[in-house]
């Protein structure tokens, strides 16, 4: 089991050496609903890597999974903005059909606009291996 304070400093040290952008504690989080984006979003601010009052979480609907499953990763991504009080914009894919390169596509574009309509630098997609090693 890893040491919480240890994780949390791992966290600030590959955020200072790798994102700079996030130094100002600015960043659109793209959020899913699923465990690993959550628990993504909670750890940045727990570690105060971004500041809620600076930062926004992005949930995209890519239309793929159905309505139950969709408004699930909803709630959840609630939940998670309305802990740390974070602000929230969602969209939901248009024109949804298969193919998770097309989503993808998708996806960054509404990550994109986001960032440039509130003018931040740094757009969290996920949490790699590499920030937390063999943990």
């Amino acid at each position: 089991m890893i040491d919480r304070d240890d994780l949390i400093a791992r966290l600030r040290a590959f955020a200072a050496a790798n994102t700079p952008a996030l130094a100002a504690g600015r960043a659109v989080l793209a959020v899913s609903g699923g465990a690993a984006s959550i628990a993504t979003a909670a750890l940045l601010c727990e570690a105060g890597v971004v500041r809620a009052e600076r930062s926004i979480v992005a949930h995209f609907d890519h239309r793929l999974r159905g309505a139950a499953a969709a408004a699930a990763d909803r709630a959840a991504v609630e939940a998670v903005c309305a802990r740390y009080g974070l602000a929230l914009e969602t969209d939901a894919w248009a024109d949804a059909r298969s193919g998770e390169a097309a989503a993808r596509v998708a996806r960054y574009r509404f990550l994109g606009a986001i960032a440039r309509r509130h003018n931040i630098d740094a757009v969290v997609i996920r949490m790699y291996r590499s920030i937390l090693g063999d943990c």
